[in-house]
């Protein structure tokens, strides 16, 4: 394939538009919890099981204290929530 002319070079920067990445408001928070295991070694199906126990009671914990502190908080958008989620 031969290279672009300027024209085409021109055309082409002048109909590029990027994929935006997504931003949060100026008035929002984001938070991210990591439970990181000191064994580096790779999880076993009970240390699974075990560390989806405690992050579902950090979850069940932080929504009593959400439930606590701020019932009488109007959220302008989507609630305080944790969601458990894995990375790769």
């Amino acid at each position: 394939m031969p290279p672009m002319s300027e024209e085409d070079l021109e055309w082409f920067k002048s109909t590029f538009r990027p994929i935006p990445r997504p931003q949060l408001p100026e008035d929002a928070i984001e938070y991210s919890l990591y439970l990181l295991s000191a064994d580096p070694a790779p999880a076993s199906t009970d240390t699974v099981v075990h560390t989806r126990a405690l992050l579902q009671e950090v979850q069940k914990s932080a929504s009593e204290l959400v439930k606590d502190l701020l019932k009488d908080y109007i959220w302008q958008r989507e609630a305080f929530s944790l969601e458990i989620a894995k990375e790769n």
